[in-house]
Formats: structure tokens, C-alpha cells, sequence
């Protein structure tokens, strides 16, 4: 486990504090128990996409435009890119 601290205001310490009382056990139990729900919570919820490259965020953008390279591009890119 790895310690850490929060800050709460009076109603979350309160209401914790009660809860953890109802349950017999520590505050620092019940907010574990409470983060492990909220994660799976929001897990459940939250869609996670694969991050794309950068060169699959251009390619994606390109998409939309109607624009045709040269057709020997891939045999001459020094010439395009760097003009030799």
C-alpha cells in the first residue's frame, strides 16, 4: 500500500466518518473501498480509446480532403521533401 493524504471538507469528513462507524471499521478502509467502486464505476462508463500516432491523427484528418500525390512519390521523397 502506498500512503497519501486528501483533503476532504467538513460534509465528506462527516459523512465518512459515519459510515465507517455504521461498518465498525477504519475511515481509511471505507474511503479504499469507495475508491476501488468509483474506479470500477468509471471504467464501466468511460469508452478508452487506443491513443493514436501522430501520423494516424494526420492520416485521419486527410481523409476528408480530396488530394492526389504524385504517383511516384515513395521513389522520389528526397526529391519532395528535401528538394534534391
Amino acid at each position: 500500500m502506498r500512503r497519501t493524504q486528501i483533503y476532504l471538507d467538513e460534509k465528506q469528513y462527516r459523512e465518512l466518518k459515519e459510515i465507517a462507524g455504521l461498518e465498525k471499521t477504519t475511515m481509511a478502509s471505507s474511503v479504499r473501498e469507495m475508491i476501488d467502486v468509483g474506479i470500477e464505476t468509471k471504467k464501466s462508463t468511460v469508452k478508452t480509446k487506443p491513443k493514436k500516432t501522430f501520423s494516424e491523427e494526420i492520416a485521419e484528418s486527410a481523409k476528408g480532403i480530396k488530394f492526389k500525390g504524385p504517383k511516384n512519390l515513395s521513389k522520389n521523397i528526397d526529391k519532395y521533401v528535401y528538394g534534391f
